[in-house]
C-alpha cells in the first residue's frame, strides 16, 4: 500500500508476477487528486 497525503491505492502483487494490464492507469488515476493529471507520464 502506497500512502501519499490523502491518497492511498494498494497494489495488487505477487513474487515473480507482471502486473496485470490496466493496473498501472488505474494507479496513475488513483492518485491524479494528490499528484496531478498526468503525473506519471510527467505532463
Amino acid at each position: 500500500m502506497w500512502k501519499i497525503g490523502t491518497c492511498t491505492v494498494v497494489v495488487p502483487s505477487h513474487k515473480g508476477e507482471d502486473i496485470k494490464v490496466g493496473t498501472l492507469h488505474a494507479i496513475e488515476k488513483t492518485m491524479e487528486p494528490c499528484l496531478g493529471k498526468g503525473w506519471l507520464r510527467g505532463a
